[in-house]
């Protein structure tokens, strides 16, 4: 006797609706096991700019401690504004001054486009694109520090804007929680420092790549406490507050 094969209708509606049930079930942890996109480019670009700058700063003929006539150190790390001392660097102004360090950083990495530089010796903008999407800003300004040689210090600060092509950006503030920009702040030494609330719990936070909602809650609480978007010291002293009040409940 011939045997009809294949599902009824009313089969295929049971197994349609079944797979429509365990879909619903599993799509919120799906979704939450996804990398934060936002948070792996800042990890990223975090990365970039400390080794690379490491890498600037500890290399002897791109920068270097000169000495005054009595033997003491009259320059050191960002503040060594001469032209390096190897080519394709040497004898070109663009590798001086302010524009030194940021046009060297760029110089490193991989570009849509050209370096672009304005302003002065002591006030000193460079901006390029990266082959990534990522646009990064710099404004180098010198200060007076009668503890470094010399007496004086370079602070540059440093925006990334990750999505470049939105109409509007903004960096991570109450009004703000969803920001593309992010802002680091570089010490003369070479030393990096998250200038914003999300981009400091990212760095805090580095190892978990899925934790997009406790991020942006636990940056909500810094700028509350610290009273301030824009303080690095006091969102940096609010952070640590917090962490440990976290800690000792353990």
């Amino acid at each position: 006797m011939f045997k009809k094969k294949g599902f009824t209708l009313q089969e295929l509606l049971i197994t349609v609706a079944i797979i429509g049930i365990v879909a619903a079930i599993c799509a919120p942890a799906l979704v939450g096991m996804m990398p934060d996109e936002t948070k792996s480019k800042y990890l990223k670009v975090y990365t970039t700019l400390s080794t690379l700058t490491a890498e600037i700063l500890d290399d002897p003929s791109l920068y270097w401690t000169t000495y005054d006539n009595n033997g003491e150190p009259n320059c050191s790390g960002i503040y060594c504004f001469d032209a390096p001392a190897i080519k394709p660097y040497n004898g070109d102004d663009f590798y001086e001054y302010g524009f030194k360090y940021p046009s060297l950083l760029g110089s490193k990495m991989s570009l849509s486009g050209e370096i672009e530089q304005q302003g002065s010796q002591s006030d000193s903008y460079v901006w390029f694109n990266t082959v990534d999407g990522v646009k990064w800003n710099f404004n180098a300004k010198s200060e007076s520090d009668s503890d470094l040689p010399g007496g004086y210090r370079v602070v540059t600060d440093l925006t990334v804007n990750l999505e470049p092509e939105k109409s509007t950006s903004c960096s991570y503030s109450s009004d703000c929680t969803n920001p593309n920009e992010f802002k680091f702040e570089i010490d003369n030494d070479g030393g990096i420092k998250a200038a914003d609330a999300l981009g400091m719990v990212f760095l805090q936070n580095a190892v978990d790549l899925n934790s997009t909602k406790e991020d942006r809650a636990l940056a909500a609480e810094v700028v509350s406490k610290a009273g301030s978007s824009d303080d690095i010291e006091k969102m940096a002293e609010a952070l640590n507050e917090i962490k440990n009040k976290e800690e000792s409940k353990d």
